[in-house]
Parts: C-alpha cells; sequence; structure tokens
C-alpha cells in the first residue's frame, strides 16, 4: 500500500489551477530575468565606455552576449552548467573543443547560439535606445554608471 499512498500524495501535489496562470507565471519570471539581464549589460557598458571608450564598451557588450549565448546552448545540448567550470574544468574544455574541431556534428549549438545572440543583441538595443531616449528627454537623470559607482555624499 506505500505504492499508492505515495501516488495519492503526488497526486495532491498537482496544482489544479488554469494553465494561463502558469503561463503567465512563467513568462513573467522570464520576462523580469531578460530586464535584470540587459540592466546589468547596460551598467557593464557604461562602466567600459567610460573608462576604455566608447567603441569598446560596445565591443565588451557585444562579446558578453555571445559568450552568453553559447553558455546557453552548451547548457541546452551539452548539459553543462556555470559549476562544471569548478567541479569538471577539463571536461567542460574538452567538450568545448570537441565542437570547435568537429562543427558538422554541433550545428544545432551553434544555430541556436547565433540565434539566441541576435535575439539578445536586438533586445538590448531596444533597452540601450529607451534608456537613451529617457536620457536625452531628461539630462538631470543620473547616469547608470555613477550611481552604481560611487558612494552617496555624507551628510553634512
Amino acid at each position: 500500500m506505500v505504492g499508492g499512498s505515495r501516488a495519492l500524495a503526488i497526486k495532491s501535489l498537482r496544482c489544479n489551477g488554469p494553465y494561463w496562470y502558469d503561463l503567465m507565471l512563467t513568462i513573467m519570471f522570464a520576462w523580469n530575468g531578460l530586464m535584470i539581464g540587459l540592466l546589468s549589460l547596460f551598467a557593464i557598458q557604461q562602466v567600459a565606455s567610460e573608462r576604455l571608450g566608447g567603441r569598446r564598451g560596445w565591443w565588451i557588450a557585444g562579446g558578453s552576449l555571445a559568450l552568453g549565448s553559447y553558455g546557453i546552448a552548451l547548457g541546452r545540448f551539452q548539459r553543462f552548467n556555470s559549476w562544471n567550470v569548478i567541479d569538471h574544468p577539463f571536461k567542460l574544455l574538452d567538450g568545448m573543443i570537441n565542437q570547435f574541431l568537429n562543427p558538422e556534428n554541433y550545428l544545432t549549438v551553434f544555430a541556436t547560439t547565433f540565434l539566441l545572440f541576435g535575439f539578445l543583441s536586438l533586445a538590448y538595443m531596444a533597452f540601450w535606445s529607451l534608456v537613451m531616449l529617457n536620457a536625452d528627454r531628461n539630462p538631470s537623470t543620473p547616469k547608470l554608471s555613477t550611481t552604481l559607482c560611487t558612494a552617496p555624499p555624507l551628510p553634512g
């Protein structure tokens, strides 16, 4: 009877809510994660642009998007995660080298990387344009990089 009670317990854990609720919750979490990621990339680009120049800031942002896209594809198709850098660095490196030595066997990985890079680049350019549009309309708004990298003044 243990198996029957286990099945009953699992069945009782199942949510009886509508599927659209689950869909909306998932979309909201994905949207929130995307916006936080784009904001973080914007902050990195602003700091890099101030310290290294505008063109290098864009190269750093583009490189971050490309490497992030490749990392997502590695996780999706090769089943690597961020802990593999520490736990199994040579296995990760071997898998990456194998992909670049035999690209015909990994067309899905490279196609996914390319499509993700395109999507994330378009999303970032739209995000950047909206932030810059607001900065042009309201010049008194402090730059994001100065608000993130400097301490507030001490009270008087």
